[in-house]
């Protein structure tokens, strides 16, 4: 098995290049894969908040996330798609 993170420019665009169907929320169906996992933009820094009110609004990111878990090898045109975040918010058990 082989796990890649990718970050695609919209959720259309994540589907049309895995050439995914959603399964169910928050996971894909993707031939070849074991699982998908729909991220869409993951927060890459936390709202300040006092109390309830939003002090500082969260950063997201602007690509729109997918993990794979591929049980054969990725499709070589998704390749400009792959990133390799220093601290992961996403990991398969």
């Amino acid at each position: 098995m082989t796990i890649k993170k990718y970050e695609f420019p919209t959720q259309e665009a994540a589907l049309a290049e895995l050439n995914a169907t959603s399964e169910q929320v928050g996971f894909l169906q993707v031939e070849g894969a074991e699982n998908a996992v729909d991220l869409g933009h993951i927060t890459l820094i936390d709202a300040v908040m006092d109390g309830e009110q939003i002090v500082t609004p969260a950063v997201l990111s602007k690509g729109y996330c997918v993990d794979v878990m591929w049980t054969i090898a990725p499709p070589a045109h998704l390749s400009k798609y792959e990133v390799f975040p220093k601290a992961s918010k996403h990991e398969f058990a």
